[in-house]
C-alpha cells in the first residue's frame, strides 16, 4: 500500500465514525424527556404569555390550567414543555389533550406540521 493513502486512513475513518455518532444522536432527539429533549432541529414558542389568553377567553377557572410554553421538533417526535413545569413531554404520539387541549397561539399545530409536512412527510 502507497504510504500516502496509509495516512489518509485513519483520519478519514475518525470523521466518518463521528458523523455517524452525531446523525445518530440527531434522529434520536426529543425521544425521550432526559437529555435527548435538548437534542432538536427547531423550537417553537409563543409570542406572548398564553395565560393571559386564556384567562381573558375562558375565565379564572381555566387560567389556572397549564399552558404550553415551547414545542421542539425532532425528525420522529415531539418535546412540549408548560409554563408552570421545567419538565419535558416527549414522545411520538404527544397528543394537546395529554398537555391541557388548549393551545392558543396554535405552537403545537405548527410543530406538528412541520415535523409531519417538512421533516419527514414520508413517515406520516
Amino acid at each position: 500500500m502507497k504510504p500516502e493513502l496509509a495516512s489518509l486512513r485513519r483520519p478519514t475513518q475518525l470523521v466518518s465514525c463521528t458523523a455517524i455518532v452525531l446523525s445518530s444522536l440527531l434522529l434520536a432527539g426529543c425521544t425521550s424527556a432526559g437529555y435527548l429533549a435538548n437534542i432538536y432541529l427547531v423550537s417553537f414558542a409563543p409570542r406572548e404569555s398564553p395565560t393571559i389568553t386564556v384567562s381573558k377567553l375562558l375565565g379564572p377557572e381555566r387560567a389556572a390550567s397549564p399552558s404550553l410554553s415551547e414545542m421542539r421538533v425532532g425528525y420522529f417526535s415531539l418535546c412540549a414543555r408548560m409554563n408552570d413545569d421545567d419538565s419535558w413531554f416527549c414522545g411520538n404520539r404527544l397528543e394537546m389533550s395529554f398537555l391541557g387541549g388548549f393551545d392558543p397561539s396554535k405552537v403545537y399545530k405548527v410543530a406538528s406540521d412541520y415535523r409531519s409536512n417538512i421533516v419527514s412527510p414520508t413517515l406520516k
